[in-house]
């Protein structure tokens, strides 16, 4: 996607539980122009909204919808 001239790449990674079984989390990056890279990490209760919070998250640091954010998603792809 494109956000104000500059190319971005949008990774959300898998939700994953914590070792006691109670906690899940969610990496988030942001690739901003030529490499510029932004993590961040949400935590909560369940892997759904660890999910919605990473897409809040990066919506509001692009200035984006939800919509625009899945728009040209590519769920499962390489990352090169």
């Amino acid at each position: 996607m494109v956000v104000d001239g500059v190319p971005v790449t949008v990774m959300i990674e898998r939700p994953e539980v914590d070792r006691a079984g109670i906690a899940w989390r969610c990496r988030l990056r942001v690739v901003r122009g030529n490499g510029r890279l932004e993590q961040s990490q949400v935590v909560g209760g369940s892997a759904g909204a660890v999910l919605q919070q990473a897409l809040d998250l990066a919506g509001e640091r692009l200035g984006v919808s939800e919509e625009v954010l899945l728009g040209g998603a590519d769920v499962g792809g390489i990352l090169g």
